[in-house]
């Protein structure tokens, strides 16, 4: 068993994670064959990872941020991925969502599946992510 049986392995097994939409089955979509495909597939396996690490990463830093109960604390974080960004959560989920089409693209008309991060980014960047909140604490001199 060597490095591509490895990624085989974590590659399918991400993919059996997701739900099976009710239809009692699972199907696996990747499977890294040739050299310059193991190469590809390690490439966006990265990028799906560091999207997820930016969601739990953020997610934890906010989840301390609003557990910290000390005096003169902001309301705001602006510490650790906060610091880079007011929603590096939904930019994690974005690139979450891109490294799973760059998956797809590994298969069959996996092409055809662009618009589904697209529509993500989209919706949040433009409808129910950073719109929400920028409205929502327009004016509070510390969001600024």
């Amino acid at each position: 068993m060597g490095p591509q049986s490895s990624l085989d392995d974590v590659l399918s097994w991400l993919i059996r994670q997701q739900p099976s939409h009710g239809r009692g089955h699972r199907v696996e979509i990747i499977r890294v064959g040739a050299d310059e495909d193991r190469a590809r597939g390690l490439v966006v396996l990265g990028l799906f990872l560091l999207g997820f690490l930016c969601e739990v990463v953020a997610d934890m830093q906010l989840t301390a941020h609003l557990a910290d109960t000390s005096p003169g604390k902001k309301k705001f974080i602006n510490s650790g991925l906060w610091r880079l960004s007011r929603h590096p959560n939904y930019f994690g989920e974005a690139l979450l969502w891109w490294g799973i089409y760059l998956f797809a693209c590994g298969i069959e008309k996996g092409y055809w599946t662009w618009f589904a991060p697209l529509f993500i980014t989209l919706l949040l960047r433009f409808v129910s992510g950073v719109p929400l909140l920028e409205r929502k604490y327009k004016g509070n001199p510390e969001w600024e």
